[in-house]
């Protein structure tokens, strides 16, 4: 049987690992909302060629939505009914 200042110094290992733990957590996520905060989402680019990407990924978006909107209503192949009545 272990004696209690065996069981202490286990549970306060225990302890520490569990508060070690934590602190990594808490200390990857601080880290994170800094680097989120700070504005560094795209290094070595200019304002201007953010925007056009920005532009460019919603340009794309809408045509594809479109596309597939049409797919859906059967707009994006010709009908092969004909123009002319048929007796």
């Amino acid at each position: 049987m272990k004696s209690r200042a065996e069981a202490r110094r286990a549970l306060g290992i225990r302890m520490l690992k569990c508060v070690g733990s934590r602190l990594l957590v808490f200390a990857v996520a601080v880290v994170a909302l800094l680097q989120l905060a700070s504005g560094c989402d795209h290094p070595g680019k200019t304002a201007s060629e953010v925007h056009r990407q920005h532009r460019r990924a919603i340009s794309i978006n809408q045509q594809e939505m479109m596309q597939d909107v049409d797919a859906a209503l059967l707009l994006d192949r010709p009908s092969r009914l004909t123009e002319l009545r048929m007796q």
